[in-house]
């Protein structure tokens, strides 16, 4: 990955994490590794357990940032989930879900929250 498109990730992630803040969730942990498999945020909305994906992207070029969290990418995510939550029993008993914030930086900064994005199954 191109240290531009790495810095463009990583801002993203700060954004939504604003933005998840100011919409009242609760950051539990940014940037959990299971293996190669990342989840970019970990949050809690009240009492449910949320596993945030965030998509920046520069334009629409290739189509809306949301397209890349393809299926192989819903798997790894949950993957991880799952590692997560048996690292962490305290959080076992929460319901939880899989939202995407896909950002756009150009023409003008636009973010987008997709709750509930994908569901578990598989």
């Amino acid at each position: 990955m191109s240290k531009n498109k790495k810095e463009l990730g990583k801002k993203g992630e700060d954004w939504a994490t604003e933005y998840l803040i100011k919409e009242g969730y609760a950051i539990i942990t940014r940037n959990y590794y299971y293996g190669h498999k990342e989840l970019d945020i970990i949050a809690l909305d009240n009492e449910m357990l949320v596993f945030v994906e965030v998509k920046t992207v520069k334009d629409w070029r290739f189509g809306p940032p949301q397209g890349l969290v393809t299926p192989r990418k819903q798997h790894n995510i949950k993957q991880a989930a799952l590692h997560f939550l048996q690292e962490h029993p305290e959080h076992q008993e929460r319901i939880s879900r899989f939202d995407i914030i896909a950002i756009t930086t150009s023409p003008e900064r636009q973010l987008e929250h997709i709750i509930n994005a994908f569901q578990v199954g598989n």
